[in-house]
């Protein structure tokens, strides 16, 4: 059975993502898009994960443990990276799991398949070059390469003009109202 909680959780609002060149992004922004040209599609990575909360798992003693749950039945994971270019700046976007398949409209059967023939990436990555996209995420610092990056939340592939069109007239007329 579920009790209520007793306290509330206060106002509940949805967050519109914010608009930035790749140029102006900075570590810790929770809703940045950026609308850009796909520039290189790098081979996905395949890992272990708990199947309950995907954190990769460790091998000890021949047994597969999350730092969550402890022993677990591993599934297999999956990111891709990106590398996005809207003219100001270029920057890597992690691509995990269903954004992954959102990406390259492939089924995660379809995804894992990769690793096993790798030359059906090759006709993922001709489709994806050149592409203009609209991706939401979060900025993250990547310690290793000391840079910040797109943790992708979602992607469109197909960003209407029009919308994009009437989003640019609204900025023009924000810069002509200005004092």
């Amino acid at each position: 059975m579920i009790n209520p909680a007793d306290e509330s959780v206060g106002e509940l609002r949805q967050m519109t993502p914010k608009r930035s060149q790749i140029k102006d992004l900075k570590e810790g922004e929770e809703n940045a898009e950026v609308l850009a040209t796909i520039i290189q599609v790098q081979d996905p990575a395949f890992f272990e994960s708990c199947p309950s909360c995907r954190r990769k798992v460790t091998i000890n003693n021949g047994e597969s443990v999350c730092v969550n749950h402890g022993a677990v039945q591993p599934k297999t994971s999956m990111v891709m990276n990106v590398v996005l270019d809207d003219g100001t700046d270029d920057m890597r976007v992690v691509f995990f799991g269903d954004q992954s398949s959102s990406l390259t409209k492939k089924s995660y059967p379809e995804l894992v398949l990769i690793r096993e023939n790798p030359s059906i990436m090759e006709e993922i990555k001709a489709g994806l070059l050149g592409k203009i996209v609209k991706v939401q995420g979060r900025m993250v610092k990547n310690k290793m390469f000391d840079r910040v990056e797109m943790i992708a939340n979602t992607i469109d592939l197909n960003p209407n003009p029009d919308d994009e069109l009437k989003r640019l007239q609204g900025e023009v007329e924000k810069v002509k109202k200005e004092p």
